[in-house]
């Protein structure tokens, strides 16, 4: 395969009238739905072996979950990339991005902070060896039934804006 840059791919792989911008925000959310969509089979599959264990009574450890946590790890990392392109927009009048429904969710207050905040602190934490035991790791994991709600839904209103908004580009 040839190496393409920015701009050729832009150039070949897109509809016309789609800005650079919201290219980039898309590929975001896309990763973010890949690996938002591998947890939840990660959370089947850690059910189901539970379930299987449990039948059979055997013991569940902690490796037996590994995978879905950093599945979970890796979607709210690349959510929060989706949110800095969100909130980056209003840089490119052709790729403003403003909802209602997403800036409430991203408002949202847990405790002592509102969940952008939470969710930018976790993401630069995760990616270091000292995260174990980081009060930034373990704002999500305390709460973390709560923060894997909200980051789905928040997943689920970033799709929902980027289809509304390339399909009102593209006119499709």
């Amino acid at each position: 395969m040839d190496h393409v840059t920015a701009d050729e791919f832009a150039e070949r792989g897109w509809p016309p009238g789609l800005p650079k911008h919201l290219v980039g925000v898309v590929f975001a959310l896309v990763r973010a739905n890949v690996l938002y969509q591998e947890f939840e089979r990660e959370v089947h599959r850690y059910h189901d072996l539970c379930r299987e264990r449990e039948s059979q009574s055997l013991p569940v450890n902690w490796l037996d979950g590994v995978q879905m946590v950093v599945f979970a790890e890796l979607w709210f990392a690349a959510l929060h990339v989706v949110v800095e392109g969100y909130e980056r927009s209003y840089n490119h009048p052709d790729s403003l991005l403003s909802d209602p429904s997403i800036d409430a969710l991203l408002k949202q207050r847990h405790r002592h902070t509102d969940h952008r905040t939470t969710l930018r602190r976790f993401r630069n934490t995760i990616f270091h060896a000292e995260f174990v035991g980081h009060p930034d790791v373990a704002a999500v994991i305390d709460d973390r039934e709560h923060f894997i709600e909200w980051a789905g839904l928040l997943t689920n209103e970033f799709s929902r804006l980027l289809h509304e908004k390339i399909q009102g580009l593209i006119g499709s």
